[in-house]
């Protein structure tokens, strides 16, 4: 089975894809929606969103395919990501790229297969939106207008996550250099990031502050004031503020009471949550 060539600019590409922080981040709904439009539209049983790593091919979302990613040398969006247009494979049995491939002659038994690369703004392709049936089939005119379409959907999603990654690197640098004590929550209320005022503050280093909740920073008698406060918040339709004084817990076990403004900013539909805190 002879494998897909690389482009020329594989390396630089793989060096982009790996610095968007797409790789290995958890399923979301706004991809799986444009997979699961796309096996309704064309009738198909697999619809995927992938991203052509050095040796992996990982997907970003999968309608009616199981695993988390396949060997780079068996992909199919491999040979996608090197042509402008949409790659369609009418019956992979039949051609010599593929008859022997084995998501051909096993598991998922591909024979059609019709991916169009997604890019960058700088046109830096990452991966496809590709469509897979059981059965060979061929790609009408209006069918590939439809496809053009969703892929330019899924090219704006992930266009979206470029840009609210530098927005929230921004972001970072500011808090990093404030006097006050900085968190970054997600909105299920789990610290994304603390910067060194914060650490020093709770006695806890920055990287294992990562991933903690509301429960483990703090006491019993401020978590419910503070989680209502977050629901209200993150209920506006605009960005939006709160203030309070609470009780924080440090990393010895005492109390610690600290002025505490939560800001939530709204940011291309995504939200951020801050909290900035001070001794009291």
């Amino acid at each position: 089975m002879p494998e897909a060539l690389h482009p020329d600019n594989d390396a630089q590409r793989v060096e982009v894809l790996r610095s968007l922080g797409i790789l290995d981040t958890p399923q979301e709904q706004r991809f799986n929606r444009i997979t699961r439009t796309a096996a309704r539209l064309f009738g198909v049983p697999i619809a995927l969103i992938t991203m052509v790593d050095d040796t992996r091919q990982w997907f970003k979302s999968r309608y009616g395919f199981f695993v988390e990613e396949t060997p780079r040398s068996i992909s199919f969006c491999t040979h996608a990501i090197l042509a402008d247009g949409i790659l369609v494979i009418e019956d992979a049995h039949k051609d010599e790229r593929f008859c022997h491939n084995p998501m051909v002659t096993g598991a998922p038994h591909i024979r059609f297969y019709a991916g169009r690369p997604l890019a960058t703004p700088a046109g830096v392709k990452l991966g496809t939106l590709c469509l897979i049936d059981q059965e060979p089939r061929t790609l009408s005119d209006p069918d590939r207008l439809t496809l053009e379409d969703l892929a330019g959907w899924a090219e704006r999603e992930i266009n979206l996550s470029i840009e609210l990654a530098r927005m929230h690197a921004r972001l970072v640098s500011v808090l990093d250099n404030i006097v006050e004590g900085a968190l970054l929550f997600s909105t299920d209320g789990r610290i994304q990031w603390a910067n060194g005022r914060a650490s020093q503050l709770l006695g806890i280093a920055a990287p294992d502050l990562a991933g903690r909740s509301l429960e483990s920073i703090f006491v019993r008698e401020s978590l419910d004031r503070v989680s209502k406060a977050i629901d209200a918040l993150l209920g506006a339709s605009e960005c939006s503020t709160g203030r309070m004084e609470v009780q924080m817990r440090h990393s010895n076990g005492r109390s610690l009471p600290v002025k505490s403004v939560l800001v939530v900013a709204i940011v291309g539909g995504e939200r951020f949550i801050t909290a900035l805190i001070d001794p009291v």
